[in-house]
């Protein structure tokens, strides 16, 4: 999904941070700065749910993603919108809040049926 597909769906979560700058190759530009905010720590602690900014770099008319944590998690974040197995309600994802058994089984329903849908259950699953 293209970076700028992602930011639209995005933008529409107020509980996601989203960073949108100037696109840089430079190594001191503020977007360095941010990789550097422990989303790539290394040091055994569990970052489960933390929720790093999303950073979004604008070149002209072109938007892309400026690290691999951005564009791997807003991309799945902005499927899971997308696709309406996960959706956001009342304009936030809540994605650190706890789920009730109710709201587990709706999720995996769906998930079931898009993977039925795109014909890739076989790879998941005997059915």
């Amino acid at each position: 999904m293209p970076a700028k597909e992602v930011l639209q769906i995005l933008s529409g979560m107020r509980d996601i941070p989203i960073i949108l700058s100037p696109y840089s190759l430079d190594p001191n530009s503020p977007g360095d700065l941010f990789q550097r905010d422990g989303r790539y720590n290394e040091d055994g602690r569990d970052q489960t749910n933390i929720l790093y900014p999303l950073l979004f770099g604008q070149d002209g008319d072109e938007i892309l993603f400026t690290d691999d944590y951005s564009g791997i998690l807003g991309t799945n974040l902005a499927l899971l919108q997308k696709t309406g197995i996960m959706t956001a309600w009342n304009g936030k994802f809540e994605g650190g809040e706890m789920l009730t058994r109710a709201e587990a089984v709706t999720i995996l329903h769906r998930f079931y049926n898009h993977l039925k849908q795109t014909g890739t259950l076989r790879q998941y699953s005997s059915k």
